[in-house]
């Protein structure tokens, strides 16, 4: 019979929960980048709101991204043309 430790350090166990986390991780850094869209667009342009489209984005470096670029942007129809090539 297999035991909870046997289990737990086999190969395939240690895989899965590899997996797992590394999908923990990358929700995580999309949900925080979201947050900071967010923080950026509220302290830098008041009057934008986030597009729905933010949303939908699940890649973390592409949100990073936009986040760069509305911090660079000079102005509130700049950051309104970079949200809009979403």
């Amino acid at each position: 019979m297999l035991t909870a430790e046997m289990i737990e350090e086999s190969s395939f166990y240690q895989m899965v929960l590899e997996k797992g986390v590394e999908k923990g991780m990358s929700a995580g850094r999309v949900q925080e980048a979201r947050r900071l869209l967010r923080l950026v667009l509220d302290q830098r342009f008041p009057g934008l709101e986030v597009p729905n489209a933010v949303e939908a984005l699940n890649d973390p470096d592409r949100l990073e991204g936009l986040i760069k670029d509305l911090l660079a942007a000079p102005d509130a129809g700049s950051a309104r043309s970079i949200l809009q090539r979403l």
